[in-house]
């Protein structure tokens, strides 16, 4: 018998050590969630704030944007007149771009085709196809109506032509220093 109250003893024992064991490894963990939800608790502050600062900051972009887009924003002074006048060429046409082109490089004794080629090929929209035929019948047109004048295979703009390009730009200018 007392070999049944020996072992009884001596696995209370081993229970007694297990429960101790697992109540340490209990409290252990407990102070491991406690610091961890400290720390989240940490970051969720810090997250917050960065979400607070990150709102004003993007509320401060869009007024910055929307200054600038009111200081930068062209005045149409010519509103009322678009009726009265004649519609001009359309930008994108090759013999507008042609004269702009002669008239941007300012060579004085002319600008070779090529040369005018390279400056409007430069300066044409991504969605707009260069068409070498197309430019070719415009410069040989601008020519024969003597917009340009062509001497040795280069291209000069003809004096009417050059004044009104001069009057253009001033005109131009002027809309431009009012409207500021």
């Amino acid at each position: 018998m007392a070999s049944e109250g020996s072992r009884e003893i001596e696995a209370a024992k081993r229970r007694l050590a297990a429960a101790k064991l697992q109540a340490l490894s209990a409290n252990q963990m407990a102070k491991s969630a406690r610091s961890t939800l400290q720390s989240a608790k940490k970051n969720l502050t810090i997250a917050e704030t960065q979400v607070v600062n990150t709102q004003k900051e993007v509320d401060a972009a869009k007024k910055y944007l929307a200054e600038s887009e009111k200081r930068w924003e062209v005045i149409n002074v010519d509103a009322d007149d678009d009726k009265k006048k004649p519609k001009p060429k359309k930008p994108g046409s090759y013999k507008a771009g042609i004269i702009a082109a002669i008239y941007s490089l300012n060579d004085s004794k002319g600008s070779s085709s090529i040369a005018i080629k390279k400056h409007m090929q430069a300066s044409l929209p991504k969605d707009k196809m260069w068409m070498n035929g197309m430019y070719l019948k415009a410069l040989n047109k601008a020519v024969a109506d003597g917009v340009l004048v062509k001497n040795n295979g280069y291209f000069k703009l003809s004096a009417a032509t050059e004044a009104d390009e001069i009057k253009k730009r001033r005109q131009r200018r002027s809309l431009l220093a009012v409207a500021s």
